[in-house]
């Protein structure tokens, strides 16, 4: 072969890789880290139907990370063979990605001002419903209930809880909690100016507890997907329970369009106080209410 053939061969071989490995946005070849990671998403969807594609790659590449880690992997294309030919680690591996931010005594202030701006919506309108989307954690659910509850608007308000892992929807209405559980859900409550005790409302059982019977009846949980499905209903409140950075730029944008369609005239919505959404917001028709604290007012159009 000469000169100029080895030339044209190795241009070939140079435009082959370049198709082969996707660019991110600058021109740049991806880390191979978050290629892995892309890969084992798209195999993911393709087995379970579960979609992680629009997510941050960082944040789903610690936590897969993390659990290659623990089982003692190499790497992650090792735990996406596993993960195609074991149906229930592959459903552990979407309740791993599916879990999120949990409440602590650092978001008191966020259920403090969930409380003073949705609760009188809630009073003027006849059929008030909140929707709890993308819920990475039930203790959520329990604090904004016990919220409602004493605020005299649970048995009047329809709570919907939604998620893309159906095994979490299946649990919540079902929910045990333990007695160290509960004590950290009346330290949140309290910190969020509630002044009665959650345990009031559950019911003991076994042992723990398990959702007294107004929370029950309040409770509508369904399986949603922000990533494909569209908004379902109008509700006076959206609380969006996972933080928005770690959506990436393009669910972020589909996720703001679907609250933004589900929400009523003045509707409120709670997200992350990050300054992503305060640049975002009034694309969506979101007024800031309390941006601090992640409270913005839907603007009619």
């Amino acid at each position: 072969m000469d000169a100029e053939q080895k030339g044209r061969e190795r241009e070939r071989c140079e435009r082959a890789v370049q198709v082969a490995a996707p660019l991110a946005p600058g021109g740049e070849l991806v880390h191979e880290g978050v290629l892995e990671t892309s890969l084992f998403l798209t195999a993911l969807h393709a087995r379970f139907g579960a979609d992680f594609r629009g997510f941050n790659p960082l944040v789903i590449k610690s936590k897969l990370e993390a659990l290659v880690a623990r089982r003692q992997l190499s790497h992650i294309s090792a735990l996406q063979g596993q993960v195609l030919r074991d149906q229930q680690l592959g459903h552990e591996v979407i309740r791993l990605l599916s879990t999120g931010h949990s409440a602590s005594p650092a978001d008191s202030h966020l259920l403090m001002a969930l409380r003073f701006a949705v609760v009188p919506i809630l009073r003027s309108s006849p059929y008030p419903a909140i929707w709890i989307a993308d819920c990475t954690h039930p203790g959520l659910v329990v604090l904004i209930a016990a919220m409602l509850k004493e605020e005299g608007q649970l048995e009047r308000t329809q709570l919907y809880v939604t998620s893309a892992d159906e095994t979490l929807v299946r649990e919540i209405p079902n929910l045990r909690l333990s007695s160290e559980d509960v004590d950290q859900l009346e330290q949140l409550h309290s910190a969020n100016g509630g002044h009665d005790s959650p345990r009031a409302w559950l019911r003991k059982k076994s042992g723990g507890y398990t959702l007294g019977d107004a929370m029950r009846a309040s409770l509508s949980c369904h399986v949603h997907d922000l990533a494909s499905d569209a908004s379902f209903r109008e509700f006076e409140a959206v609380v969006c329970a996972r933080p928005l950075r770690e959506y990436g730029h393009e669910l972020q944008q589909r996720a703001l369009g679907i609250f933004s369609d589900s929400l009523c005239g003045f509707g409120i919505l709670q997200i992350d106080p990050s300054s992503a959404m305060r640049t975002m917001a009034a694309e969506f028709c979101f007024a800031p209410l309390l941006p601090g604290q992640g409270l913005y007012r839907r603007l009619p159009r």
